[in-house]
């Protein structure tokens, strides 16, 4: 699942992928022909990622989990995970409140 949002302050990323074990060695890792390795692990990797829109290359900030499943923890850690992402999705938006302020020139008093 990949979910993106542009926003006022920047660009919001979620992701949710699923990392299996394969039969491949470490050196390997880029080989498109490993095959899942029976019974070997397999875990979910919850992100969220903000990138400045005024430099999209840079970082505001980030949020990455992996976890198998079942693990008797795994849903308390999802649970945290998109509070932490719903932190990172807010942060530096406060900063941008179009009409928020009107500004005018008055007469000297």
């Amino acid at each position: 699942m990949t979910h993106c949002q542009e926003l006022p302050m920047g660009t919001y990323v979620q992701l949710e992928v699923d990392l299996v074990q394969t039969v491949c060695k470490k050196h390997q890792w880029r080989s498109q022909n490993c095959q899942i390795k029976a019974g070997g692990r397999r875990q979910k990797c919850l992100a969220c990622f903000k990138f400045d829109v005024a430099n999209p290359r840079t970082l505001i900030n980030k949020s990455l989990r992996c976890l198998s499943e079942h693990n008797p923890v795994f849903q308390e850690v999802r649970r945290q995970q998109e509070e932490e992402c719903r932190a990172i999705k807010s942060a530096n938006e406060d900063q941008y409140h179009p009409g928020k302020f009107a500004f005018s020139i008055g007469l000297p008093s």
